[in-house]
This record gives structure tokens, sequence and C-alpha cells, in this order.
């Protein structure tokens, strides 16, 4: 995977990165989509990784879906630091769409960062 990455860092070709992404001749792809974002995005290179999860998107909403659910390596934590790094770097409609697949799963819970919130359940832990 270093190797991979190390390659995508120095040689910055689209075709390249989707092909290290994508599953070829029924076997698995070399690269996670997600940690490939994750490591791309916290480089000077950072456009690149989203570049690709662009070219995902034009390809439809379940199509980033698909993607995110079977992104083996990738956890849903993992996700969810790419839809912060979107949103922080002007791609707020890749982070919503991020963000609604994630809290489309069965079993997840939204915790709220909300002060009042915390007060609301303050009572429990004394």
């Amino acid at each position: 995977m270093d190797d991979c990455l190390y390659l995508l860092k120095h040689c910055q070709s689209t075709q390249l990165l989707q092909s290290l992404t994508h599953k070829y001749n029924g076997r698995p792809a070399a690269l996670s989509v997600g940690l490939t974002v994750l490591s791309l995005t916290s480089t000077n290179i950072k456009s690149f990784g989203f570049q690709l999860l662009e070219n995902i998107y034009a390809c439809g909403k379940s199509v980033l879906e698909q993607t995110i659910l079977n992104d083996v390596m990738c956890t849903p934590e993992g996700w969810n630091q790419i839809a912060k790094k979107c949103e922080n770097n002007k791609y707020s409609h890749l982070a919503k769409e991020i963000i609604n697949i994630l809290s489309a799963q069965t079993g997840v819970v939204e915790l709220s960062n909300c002060a009042e919130d915390a007060k609301l359940v303050e009572h429990i832990f004394m």
C-alpha cells in the first residue's frame, strides 16, 4: 500500500489513481478509496484526493454509497474524517453526501456536541 501511495504522490495521474482504487479482472483494488483519500488529503496534493471523490460522485450518488459501504479498509470514522476534510476545503456537497450515507446505515446514532444536551444527561453520571 505504501508503495502505491508513494507512486501516486510522485506521479499524479488520474488514470493511475482510478486503476489502483478499482477492481481488476475480479481481483480486489490495490488501494482502499477511503484510505487513499485520507492519505492524499493530508499532503500538499490534497486536491488530487478530492478529485477522486468528485469523479466517483459524478457517476452518481449510488456509486459513492457503494464505494463507501464496500470499502473494508476504511472505517465509518475514517469516512467521517473525509467528510470533515471535504467541508473544510469547500467540498461541502461531498461532505453532505458522505454524512447522509453514513447516517443512513443501521445502528448509526449521531451524538450531539451541544453543551445543553450534555447538561440534560449530566445527572446520570453523578
